[in-house]
């Protein structure tokens, strides 16, 4: 019979080292503001990141390699739709002000360097929404057709589709010379994949997928707050929870074309939401609920 006391001795102690799974813990965060922060967007390099106040009211620039903070604006509306050259050189953004004939908004560039900055338009009546790829432009969601302020390759801003927020819902201009595309009424904030054939957009308490070769729309999943993977195989999507009055959780998941959906890890006291991505798809950051911060970490998935 001792023989046998071997072999069990050593099954006992194998039973009792194994090692379960194991569970991922979040990434470590890094916050970009103190709080009272609504929504923030990485640079092209990922190496700054802008970021409004509470109610959209200004907009700063804070490096993630120094840790410094810099304003430059305090005007309201001026965190609503921000955006960097493609070179992250310089930021445009527009400037809510009253008048004695009711609100008017200005569009203003600032270079990332120096902070010198130009008024591209002013007095505006319309609410243009303003992209910059190869050109910075401001497109009229009546005709959604851009008005060129600053740069000159206007080849490179029309090759990808557009697609704005409307009182009708979304419209799409496939291409410039194309005709536009109405989405059902009640979507908003749509926003085109890398490659140009997708537009995703909110309506309800669901993102949607507009498929532009086949004219297909669908719904992808439950949530909101919709931004692109750099690869435009999928999206980062916000799902929230309320108590009727206030959003009390929050979750981040990458969800594929196909729906299918993975969970982000994010610390398990952060309530995320308004999601952004760097160009290589390596960190995110996020609007922390529960604090008003705006955390940055890598992008780990459970």
């Amino acid at each position: 019979m001792r023989p046998l006391l071997v072999p069990l001795a050593v099954l006992v102690l194998f039973a009792c080292t194994e090692q379960g799974p194991q569970k991922i813990a979040a990434p470590e965060t890094t916050a970009v503001c103190a709080g009272d922060c609504v929504r923030g967007q990485f640079s092209p390099d990922g190496a700054t990141v802008a970021y409004t106040g509470a109610k959209y009211r200004g907009l700063s620039l804070h490096s993630l390699r120094d840790g410094k903070t810099t304003l430059l604006s305090d005007v309201g509306g001026a965190g609503i739709g921000p955006v960097f050259s493609p070179d992250g050189a310089a930021v445009a953004f527009r400037e809510r002000y009253d008048t004695a004939d009711g609100t008017r908004e200005r569009i203003v560039t600032v270079k990332v360097a120096d902070l010198s900055r130009s008024v591209e338009a002013d007095g505006l009546t319309v609410t243009m929404p303003l992209f910059w790829r190869g050109a910075l432009t401001a497109v009229s969601p009546d005709t959604l057709r851009p008005t060129i302020f600053h740069g000159t390759d206007a080849k490179a801003s029309a090759a990808l589709p557009t697609a704005v927020t409307t009182a009708n819902g979304v419209r799409i201009l496939p291409a410039p010379d194309a005709k536009p595309v109405t989405l059902a009424a009640g979507g908003h904030t749509p926003t085109v994949s890398p490659d140009g054939r997708w537009v995703a957009y909110i309506k309800g308490n669901a993102v949607r997928l507009y498929d532009l070769a086949s004219g297909s729309d669908r719904r992808l999943a439950d949530g909101s707050h919709p931004v692109w993977m750099p690869d435009g195989r999928g999206l980062i999507v916000a799902a929230t929870r309320d108590d009727g009055r206030d959003i009390v959780g929050a979750t981040l998941s990458l969800v594929s074309l196909d729906g299918a959906a993975r969970r982000i890890m994010t610390p398990s006291e952060a309530v995320p939401l308004y999601p952004d991505v760097t160009a290589d798809g390596a960190r995110i950051l996020y609007t922390d609920h529960a604090t008003g911060r705006i955390l940055v970490q890598s992008l780990v998935l459970e």
